[in-house]
């Protein structure tokens, strides 16, 4: 629950925005989650961890960004789970 509010306040921090959503990059979810990149990286690939949306910049440098909403849902998940 600590890391889930935590995950909010880094959005909130971070103000990315749009339609609503709060967006989160790699580096929040790594300090949020303490999953290391390689790591983050592996688990997406193999579909353990919500897949990124891509967004390109104005210097159509391609950022992955993630739904907050989506991440605090997979950390709900792995809650619930190591309760039952």
């Amino acid at each position: 629950r600590e890391a889930a509010e935590r995950l909010i306040e880094e959005a909130h921090r971070t103000q990315q925005r749009l339609h609503g959503e709060l967006y989160i990059n790699s580096e929040e979810i790594r300090k949020i989650t303490t999953i290391g990149r390689t790591k983050l990286y592996e688990m997406i690939k193999n579909e353990e961890f919500p897949k990124p949306i891509n967004m390109r910049d104005d210097k159509d440098t391609t950022r992955k960004i993630w739904t907050a909403s989506s991440v605090y849902n997979w950390m709900q998940q792995k809650a619930e789970e190591r309760n039952q």
